[in-house]
């Protein structure tokens, strides 16, 4: 009997050893999962931050005043821009303004 109980034991001895062994492993491939994540979400921060100073350049009000006037043709309130018949532009001046509205009746002929 004392045979059997030593196979026993060590049956028992073998299976907590495997057991144990079992676990350690897949403690140590959640870590490294952890691991991968956290290295992950680093990327998405990083590329989240990124974008947002893009969008914060891309919204400027300098950017789009560049873009209204530059690419766009736009010019700022206020300001009339004619056309002279040859395609350059010319500037009204202060006084040409206000010889313009009076003509067109006010804030009509903006």
């Amino acid at each position: 009997m004392s045979r059997l109980k030593q196979f026993m034991f060590l049956f028992f001895l073998i299976f907590m050893a495997l057991a144990y062994l079992a676990t350690q492993a897949r403690l140590v491939e959640r870590g490294f999962s952890v691991d991968v994540k956290r290295t992950v979400v680093e990327q998405l921060v990083a590329e989240r931050d990124r974008l947002e100073m893009k969008i914060a350049q891309a919204s400027s009000l300098e950017r789009i005043e560049e873009i209204a006037t530059g690419t766009l043709g736009m010019v700022p309130p206020g300001e009339t821009l004619y056309l002279a018949s040859g395609g350059s532009s010319v500037s009204a001046g202060e006084g040409d303004r206000q010889l313009a509205q009076a003509l067109t009746g006010g804030e009509r002929g903006r």
